[in-house]
């Protein structure tokens, strides 16, 4: 792992000066934003002599990003025309630095502060379908645009702009457009024309920067007490286990695991693991053993997610070492440290159980 800090968190300094405090701080790695970081206007650094003198300066550190902050739609032309020529000029300078790639923000935009509401009003319903798109909205649209012949019955809102809905709160209480979102919501007469279901349960995704969810499905070999489930928000701590050779250390890994989440004793936990095809039987039984060192105690739930084909197997030694142990083992799941699982009612006439694994995305 390489970690770094963008240079303009250092203040504005000369090439030189910037990449000798970057260094002196023990980072390898840095993002150059040349607005931010350096004390002369931008352009003064965008010469081919002014850019290899700055690659020099920062030989020995790595450049993933050369930041170039524009407004991407902008409504007047000569100023998008300048965005886009300034950003061209970007990707060529990052050429020569060696940067891994251009990156700039989320647009801003040029509508008055008294406009902004209805403007985002308008783009939401563009975006359900609710009314005609301009030419304006294929400039914010990140993804892609709802198919044209799906208009929505029921909406449903979750997440930060969902919790600001029906609150008195100042603008940018949030530092984001969460609650312009929401007021637009409120105020729309097309929105408000459908059936409006909330989310009871949701993540502040505004907040954190994204949420990524997948859902799967755990069989057939499983071991899943039906009493002990659903379950929900379950963290998950990763342990290496690859080959044999790593189950002696099974059981310190897990509990340093626990260490470092600061897990109480009554509290649900899940440890995955990559595992390999075929253990044999003492295998399993001294990774079963090492798990069980780590249960005495515990009277929280105690989740196995494996990827290798085993979990049914592994909840029968565990079952023989804890017979009233709370456990339960999966299979054929891929998740890791930092994300958190749910895990339904057991399916397929209590074969199968679906698992949605959800991973916080930092900006």
């Amino acid at each position: 792992m390489i970690i770094g800090m963008r240079g303009h968190d250092f203040g504005r300094m000369d090439p030189r000066a910037l990449a000798a405090a970057i260094r002196e701080t023990g980072f390898e790695a840095t993002q150059l934003a040349f607005t931010k970081a350096f004390p002369a206007p931008a352009e003064q650094y965008m010469t081919r002599e002014a850019l290899c003198d700055i690659r020099d300066a920062f030989a020995g550190l790595a450049l993933p990003v050369m930041g170039c902050y524009v407004s991407a739609s902008d409504r007047d032309p000569d100023t998008l025309a300048e965005a886009k020529a300034r950003f061209k000029r970007a990707l060529s300078a990052s050429v020569t630095l060696g940067a891994g790639c251009v990156g700039t923000e989320t647009t801003h935009f040029t509508f008055p502060e008294s406009e902004r509401e209805a403007a985002y009003a308008r783009l939401l319903e563009m975006g359900m379908n609710l009314r005609p798109k301009d030419d304006f909205f294929p400039t914010v649209i990140t993804d892609k645009a709802l198919d044209e012949s799906l208009v929505p019955d029921i909406l449903s809102f979750s997440g930060g702009v969902a919790a600001c809905m029906g609150q008195d709160l100042p603008p940018y209480a949030y530092g984001d457009l969460g609650v312009l979102l929401a007021r637009a919501i409120t105020k729309s007469p097309a929105i408000a024309a459908k059936e409006i279901v909330l989310a009871e349960n949701g993540i502040r995704a505004t907040v954190i920067g994204a949420g990524n969810y997948s859902l799967a499905l755990s069989g057939t070999t499983i071991a899943a007490p039906p009493e002990l489930l659903p379950v929900k928000n379950v963290p998950v701590i990763e342990v290496p286990l690859q080959t044999a050779a790593d189950i002696p250390a099974v059981g310190n890994q897990i509990a340093a695991g626990l260490r470092t989440f600061d897990l109480t004793d009554s509290q649900p936990v899940a440890v995955a693991f990559a595992g390999y095809p075929a253990p044999s039987f003492s295998e399993l039984m001294a990774l079963a053993e090492q798990i069980a060192r780590t249960l005495d105690g515990r009277s929280g739930l105690f989740v196995t997610v494996s990827q290798a084909d085993i979990a049914k197997a592994l909840g029968s030694c565990l079952r023989h070492l804890l017979p009233d142990g709370k456990f339960l083992c999966m299979d054929r799941i891929a998740c890791g440290s930092g994300d958190y699982i749910d895990i339904g009612h057991p399916v397929a006439e209590a074969t199968a159980l679906p698992v949605i694994v959800k991973q916080l995305i930092f900006s």
